[in-house]
């Protein structure tokens, strides 16, 4: 490393790697450093014994912000991505949610009481699926402004642009994915299925429309995309420094100067581009003295989102072997019994997980005649007086759980796989413990927040209390995830570009 450069960022997710690429491209020289021993926080892979598994992300959604970003950085043509499908299991239905048609027409079928209200519920989805495809290339240009100036123009433009969608923005804006299913389902069982407290605007936006037409998979795993980054960055001569930890940010008279490393080594730059937990950011790596009590206590108290408990697995069994799995990645709810995420038995019958096998789509992933499966479900970094760990420590009784933990929802999924359990080659399991471990995300956490931390009409978290340090990432646009850290990377890239 040298002792000066244009642009430090800190942490190589997916955002990071995003703003480096940009800043690249456009000629300042940037070091990125990143604790871990390869690039892409939670979007990476590893390998057991042949098999290819990724490590958080399981494949990636909005095409429309994501793929316009990879071809203007020149990265779009070194990645592969095939579509992948999914598919909802329950105790009633069995569906591949390849089309809206089809899944109104097994609804209707497998509850046909509720036949006029299932097609008045989905007729209030098409409605907002068909505007879906023009909003998020819209947020490229436009998503989290940083001058007034912007959001303001924004603002105006919008209702010209897209007054269709606005116009359901207003209609919506206050209900809820159970609100509406109520007005329209009578059956329990399918209340069930459908509901939810989210937004219907976004469950309608997101949900319905990704699963059905906009989630992919890169070929040769989650670490193939990242890698695409890594080698745009290098190949412009940016530098990224791996197993190396950033111990604080200096800053002097309010402004950033550069890091200070964990051996002591001091680097200098004119900007810093924090890809790193929010939390952490804010009351580690940059001194108290230099943010107001009230924002510091903000950080500290806000909630963060959820985490995921993960089984990896490389399995001898084929595609043929496979039958039931008709969707690469299979929503399961094999119970209508609703249980509390620390109850000690919420693995056993576990009420909601999730299959994925990536495999189906690249044969790349797993030796010939073999598959690679990776079962999820939610996860509560307490669980279990935080997973039975001593101070943080993982110590036996952590192990013992978290195969324990493994096994049950291993034992469930074979209602779907029957005898998986039988055709193990390699196995693995990560808690929450593991992915704060690896990424640094406090408890694991894998959308960022998990409530609002900023308020506001897009407003973006892009901008710190400091003079030209900037986040970017999962935690800095809400909501968290592949497609906004990329947004967020590309645009404190833009914020620092016109700087110098």
């Amino acid at each position: 490393m040298q002792e000066k450069y244009d642009v430090i960022v800190i942490g190589a997710g997916i955002g990071g790697l995003t703003c480096g690429a940009a800043l690249v491209k456009g000629g300042n020289k940037v070091l990125i450093c990143e604790q871990h021993s390869k690039p892409g926080g939670y979007v990476t892979s590893f390998e057991r014994g042949g098999f290819i598994l990724d490590g958080g992300t399981q494949a990636v959604s909005v095409s429309g912000i994501i793929f316009p970003i990879l071809k203007d950085l020149g990265i779009r043509d070194k990645v592969k991505f095939v579509k992948v499908n999914y598919q909802i299991i329950t105790p009633d239905i069995d569906l591949k949610l390849d089309s809206i048609e089809a899944i109104v027409g097994e609804l209707k079928k497998q509850f046909p009481e509720d036949s006029d209200g299932i097609e008045a519920y989905f007729k209030h989805i098409r409605r907002v699926i068909k505007d879906s495809k023009e909003i998020a290339p819209a947020f490229i240009d436009v998503a989290i402004p940083l001058e007034r100036w912007k959001k303001i123009l924004f603002m105006l433009k919008f209702p010209i642009l897209h007054f269709g969608f606005l116009v359901k923005m207003i209609k919506y804006r206050k209900t809820t994915v159970k609100d509406l299913v109520a007005k329209y389902i009578t059956n329990d069982k399918l209340k069930f299925l459908l509901s939810s407290p989210s937004s219907f605007l976004g469950e309608a936006m997101f949900t319905w429309y990704m699963m059905r037409e906009d989630t992919w998979y890169p070929i040769g795993g989650m670490q193939s995309f990242v890698n695409g980054f890594a080698e745009t960055i290098e190949k412009g001569g940016g530098v990224i420094n791996l197993g190396t930890k950033v111990e604080k940010i200096v800053v002097k008279d309010r402004k950033v100067s550069g890091v200070r490393l964990e051996d002591g080594r001091e680097i200098h730059s004119d900007f810093v581009v924090s890809n790193v937990d929010y939390k952490q950011t804010f009351t580690k790596l940059v001194d108290n003295k230099h943010l107001q009590k009230d924002f510091i206590e903000k950080v500290k108290k806000t909630k963060v989102s959820g985490s995921v408990f993960t089984v990896y697995l490389g399995v001898d069994l084929d595609k043929k072997a496979l039958k039931k799995i008709r969707g690469q990645h299979v929503i399961c709810r094999l119970t209508y019994e609703k249980k509390d995420i620390n109850d000690p038995e919420f693995y056993k019958e576990c009420p909601e997980f999730w299959i994925c096998v990536p495999s189906l789509v690249d044969d790349t992933l797993a030796p010939r005649g073999k598959s690679v499966i990776t079962l999820q479900a939610p996860a509560s970094y307490k669980y279990m007086n935080k997973w039975q760990t001593e101070n943080g420590k993982r110590t036996k009784p952590y192990k013992e759980l978290k195969q324990k933990v493994g096994n049950e929802l291993i034992a469930t999924a074979e209602k779907i796989i029957p005898n998986l359990s039988k055709h193990i080659v390699v196995r693995d399991e990560a808690t929450p413990l593991t992915m704060e471990r690896y990424t640094l995300n406090a408890e694991g956490a894998t959308t960022g927040w998990g409530e609002a931390f900023h308020k506001g009409f897009l407003s973006g978290s892009i901008t710190t209390p400091i003079k030209n340090l900037f986040t970017v990432g999962h935690w800095s646009f809400s909501s968290g995830g592949v497609p906004t850290a990329m947004l967020t990377g590309k645009k404190a890239a833009e914020a620092i570009l016109e700087k110098t």
